[in-house]
């Protein structure tokens, strides 16, 4: 009877912690990769890309080269692109209503490519791994990793 008693408390204390993550998974801002790509034959310079109140930033952008930006925004809020380039005339960009969380479940990467003239806007799919492929990973490395040092 103890033991049975034991085992709804087990339970009870597990439902929780899953409560409290899936609660704290909600509340928290969606994190969604935004790739930068220099389409132009000079570089970009002082680059600066910023969701809400979030801002980051990078010195250069070679041409033919990409920049990948980790940004994290609650719900639909604009994001703005500043740069600077050799004989190009545009020096911003804004998206006005950016949903970091829609791109999130999505699994996809947010690609602003800059072009003479031009911002050319896109979606590529993300590679990284989602949150039950993070959990398997992590999963994984805990079974693996007793077998990796009981030796032969």
């Amino acid at each position: 009877m103890v033991r049975s008693r034991w085992k709804w408390v087990a339970l009870g204390v597990v439902l929780l912690l899953i409560a409290a993550e899936v609660g704290l998974n909600v509340l928290k801002p969606s994190e969604v990769l935004v790739k930068i790509v220099n389409g132009g034959q000079e570089p970009l310079l002082n680059v600066e890309i910023t969701v809400g109140a979030e801002s980051s930033f990078v010195d250069r952008i070679d041409p033919q080269q990409a920049h990948v930006f980790l940004l994290s925004s609650y719900g639909k809020t604009p994001l703005a692109l500043k740069f600077n380039q050799l004989n190009n005339p545009l020096s911003d960009f804004v998206v006005p209503e950016f949903d970091a969380r829609k791109l999130s479940q999505e699994g996809s990467v947010l690609v602003l490519e800059v072009r003479p003239n031009e911002v050319a806007r896109y979606v590529e799919p993300d590679e990284r791994p989602g949150a039950l492929g993070r959990l398997y990973g992590k999963a994984r490395g805990l079974v693996e990793a007793p077998k990796a040092s009981n030796g032969p």
